[in-house]
């Protein structure tokens, strides 16, 4: 199974936690979402900022890819939620995991709700996810 912290939910994954900063504004732009405004969270996930890039091994925000991914999808922006999901589900997955585990295989739609996202925001995720071609459903049911 994947290796997600379960102390606290706004815990960062594997490699390093998300600063302080970029976690209130992840919770600024999901505040956004929970008023009714995915465009506007889809906005505000845009302008966060989500850590260096993953090919120099230093950590991600996934979680704040993983909203922004389902807020561009609810926003009806797929071909920007598909760029997303590009980071989120390549073989390469998690710095440090040993390329055993794509983000997409932790931010489940159960997981966001662990995470208390709003539930429209949980039920992008879902939309986003099961709307795949099957090769993408299969790397986020692992």
């Amino acid at each position: 199974g994947a290796d997600v912290p379960t102390g606290a939910f706004n815990a960062g994954l594997r490699g390093g936690a998300p600063t302080v900063a970029q976690r209130l504004d992840f919770n600024a732009a999901m505040t956004k979402w929970g008023e009714g405004s995915p465009a506007a969270a889809a906005a505000a996930f845009t302008l966060l900022d989500m850590g260096p890039e993953p090919d120099a091994g230093n950590p991600q925000f996934w979680e704040a890819r993983a909203a922004r991914a389902a807020a561009l999808w609810a926003s009806n922006a797929k071909p920007q939620a598909e760029a997303e999901r590009s980071w989120l589900c390549d073989d390469a997955g998690i710095p440090g995991s040993g390329g055993s585990s794509a983000p997409c295989t932790i931010f489940t739609p159960e997981e966001a709700a662990n995470r208390l996202w709003p539930p429209a925001a949980v039920d992008a995720l879902r939309s986003f996810l099961s709307d795949r071609p099957e090769s993408w459903r299969q790397v986020a049911a692992r």
